[in-house]
C-alpha cells in the first residue's frame, strides 16, 4: 500500500507572528502494511518527503512515522 500526502500552509498572520520564518509546502511518500487477525488489525507506514519547501528557519522531521492498532467487537 502506498499513501502520498500533500500539505500547503500558508505563512502566520497575527500581532505576535513570524511570517518570515512560517508555512511550507511538501509532498509526502509512504508505504505502509495492514495485517489482519481475529478481531485486530494493525496498520503502520512510514512517509518520506518527496517535495518540500519551508520558508525561513523551520525544524522538520526526515521521516513521520504512523502504527493504528485496532480492535473489532
Amino acid at each position: 500500500m502506498l499513501q502520498l500526502i500533500a500539505a500547503h500552509r500558508d505563512r502566520d498572520a497575527g500581532p505576535e507572528a513570524d511570517p518570515d520564518n512560517s508555512g511550507y509546502d511538501r509532498v509526502l511518500a509512504g508505504p505502509g502494511v495492514e495485517v489482519s487477525a481475529g478481531d485486530w488489525k494493525v496498520y503502520g507506514d512510514v512517509a518520506f518527503a518527496v517535495h518540500q519547501r519551508y520558508r525561513g528557519q523551520q525544524l522538520a522531521a526526515p521521516a513521520v512515522f504512523k502504527l493504528i492498532v485496532r480492535r473489532g467487537f
